[in-house]
């Protein structure tokens, strides 16, 4: 049987045995005006979980494998493994190791799907002012955006409508693409209602954004399961306030292994954070060798630095730099200059 490996980072004291104990057996607690008591309900010995190293301020712990259950796996490692341990610690979790574990051990090659995009990296826009575009405009910008070499326009994570709006704009405007790209509707809200997500596949959409930190990984993985070919694209929105105590490592890993295979991960500038980001990449891409990371907010300048770290496996979003500064409407000259910073480098 194999193990599970988590990595953490601590501040302050932490009593190691009273938090593994807590795992395996649990705690009580007896509230006083002047202080908080925890009592242990101990057992002769941890058959499933074991201290493997500390510090001062980190310490990694080993899970046996016999411990989880594929079916409910993310809803244990997150309860158990972090948010419960708040309770007794502060902590921040870094990273997951699942190398030499046997819950996870064929998951990489089950969603590994067909490559549909170009040789070059992705270059895609979103669709702004998201509530305010009627879809004759909407079509209008994808075909000049399309025209002009970019590959995908996505929705906004915090557009939601209803799913007959979807159904009624998602296949003409992927119609309005030809096979040289993808519109990406927000299907955050409706992603566990599978009859309408076949009527939004039969009119050719291949990719679908979800806000997983809303919906659970374990959608995410049902959903997968269901619709192996179907690119889902992760958005972290929610993470900001979470990131005190996660690691954005550690929540590319799990959300990778949940079936995400497009994922914002931070548009890194300095070059501490570039690195930190390729490494992130790499430890995502040995769980799914086609998981590409999205880079947003980007520039022509930020096109070449991203090029040089990361090479053509990414997508870049912009939005910001093909606006014009006041009215906000989009220079298609801008445009231009933003897709040729990527094309003239490949």
């Amino acid at each position: 049987m194999g193990n599970i490996v988590l990595s953490y980072e601590y501040r302050g004291e932490i009593n190691f045995d009273q938090i593994l104990d807590e795992i395996e057996y649990g705690s009580t607690f007896a509230l006083y005006t002047d202080r908080e008591d925890v009592i242990p309900i101990r057992g002769k010995e941890r058959l499933w979980v074991e201290l493997s190293h500390s510090t001062d301020d980190t310490f990694i712990i080993e899970i046996q494998d016999e411990f989880f259950e594929k079916e409910y796996f993310w809803e244990k490692l997150q309860t158990v493994f972090l948010y419960n341990f708040l309770d007794f610690a502060e902590i921040r979790i870094k990273d997951i190791d699942v190398s030499n574990s046997e819950i996870f051990h064929l998951d990489s090659d089950s969603f590994i799907e067909k490559e549909f995009f170009l040789d070059w990296p992705v270059p895609g826009t979103i669709f702004k002012p998201y509530y305010h575009l009627s879809l004759l405009q909407k079509i209008e910008i994808s075909k000049k955006f399309v025209s002009m070499g970019g590959c995908l326009i996505k929705e906004d994570e915090t557009y939601m409508v209803s799913k007959e709006r979807i159904l009624a704009e998602a296949g003409v405007l992927q119609e309005s693409f030809g096979t040289n790209g993808y519109y990406v509707p927000n299907i955050t809200c409706h992603l566990n209602d599978y009859f309408f997500l076949e009527q939004l596949f039969k009119l050719g959409i291949k990719i679908v954004m979800v806000n997983f930190l809303m919906t659970g990984l374990r959608s995410i993985y049902e959903f997968k399961k269901k619709f192996q070919n179907i690119k889902v694209w992760g958005h972290r929105i929610g993470y900001i306030p979470l990131q005190k105590n996660i690691d954005m490592q550690y929540l590319a890993k799990i959300a990778v292994l949940a079936g995400v295979d497009l994922l914002h991960i931070g548009t890194p500038k300095s070059k501490k954070e570039q690195n930190e980001k390729v490494q992130l990449v790499r430890a995502a891409q040995k769980f799914k060798p086609s998981f590409r990371p999205v880079f947003t907010k980007t520039t022509p300048e930020m096109n070449s630095i991203l090029l040089k770290k990361f090479g053509k496996d990414i997508i870049t979003m912009t939005c910001g730099y093909i606006r014009e500064p006041n009215e906000g409407e989009i220079d298609w000259i801008k445009v231009g200059d933003w897709i040729n910073s990527l094309k003239n480098n490949f």
